[in-house]
């Protein structure tokens, strides 16, 4: 009876408060694939919804362009403030959109960057030629006009740069990450000129903005569960930001639009000042959840 007695008592606190820490672990993942999988079967409906509303309004493109254009810069912010709304990202804003016609170029941190930067602007993106195979946001993309273009073939550049001036000229608002990758925010990749050449010819200045991320403190940190810089599938990346409670993202616009003589000269020009935005808006400690 004695040994039985004391063998009960053998467990120290530090061993009863470790499977606590555990089971509330368990609790905490089982929660976060809950909340994911939640939001992916209502991010999917509200997409189908946008889509199908979308694709409704073609036909008023024959009778009233002008309309058309405003119908769908409507439906992509409208696609995009859901969205933020499933996920519960808070966008602060700093400075002042502009107005279309525009070109404006940003640093790049992952895909969620489009959703944001279409909630405020409603603008036509450039992507890479791989989104359009992504599942619902793929098909989104094709039906808002994105510029797709294939960085493995260096011609398509001028192939999307008529396509950019065709766009500009209609009164569109559109929106470059001229890095051509994407980075964890803590550097500035070197800009790449050749999707400014329309911009040069138009003699068009072009807007700059900067983007930045926080996460609660006891969420995993926006490198990993944002910023999408690694070979993780997208679906799995995916997964890994709809399971966040939460997270701020800040959008800081410049005072002003710059213009330069070549393309060259404007990606520098422009670089710095997209830089120097970063460093204002860099957070430096993490969000309360």
């Amino acid at each position: 009876m004695c040994d039985t007695y004391r063998g009960d008592m053998s467990n120290t606190p530090t061993e009863s408060a470790a499977e606590i820490d555990r089971t509330l672990t368990f609790i905490e993942d089982a929660l976060q694939r809950v909340r994911a999988c939640l939001r992916v079967s209502i991010v999917a409906m509200w997409t189908l919804a946008l889509y199908a509303a979308r694709m409704s309004a073609l036909p008023l493109a024959l009778i009233n362009a002008e309309g058309e254009h405003a119908f769908r810069r409507s439906i992509l912010r409208l696609w995009a403030r859901g969205v933020c709304a499933i996920v519960r990202a808070r966008v602060t804003v700093r400075g002042a959109a502009p107005r279309p016609p525009f070109i404006l170029v940003s640093n790049h941190l992952g895909y969620f960057d489009v959703i944001v930067y279409a909630r405020l602007l409603g603008a036509v993106f450039v992507s890479m030629a791989e989104v359009k195979a992504w599942p619902l946001i793929g098909m989104l993309a094709r039906g808002l006009n994105t510029l797709f273009i294939d960085r493995k073939k260096r011609r398509d550049a001028a192939r999307v740069n008529g396509e950019i001036r065709k766009i500009v000229q209609e009164g569109y608002g559109l929106v470059l990450f001229p890095e051509s990758t994407t980075t964890y925010g803590d550097t500035l990749l070197p800009f790449r000129g050749p999707l400014l050449q329309p911009a040069i010819e138009l003699k068009m200045p072009v807007h700059y903005a900067a983007i930045s991320y926080r996460t609660p403190h006891n969420d995993s940190g926006f490198e990993h569960s944002i910023c999408w810089v690694d070979d993780t599938p997208f679906a799995t990346h995916a997964f890994r930001l709809l399971r966040l409670r939460a997270f701020d993202v800040t959008v800081i616009f410049g005072e002003s639009p710059i213009a330069a003589g070549d393309r060259k000269q404007l990606a520098v020009s422009l670089h710095a000042a997209v830089e120097a935005s970063m460093h204002r808006t860099e957070p430096k400690t993490p969000i309360e959840g």
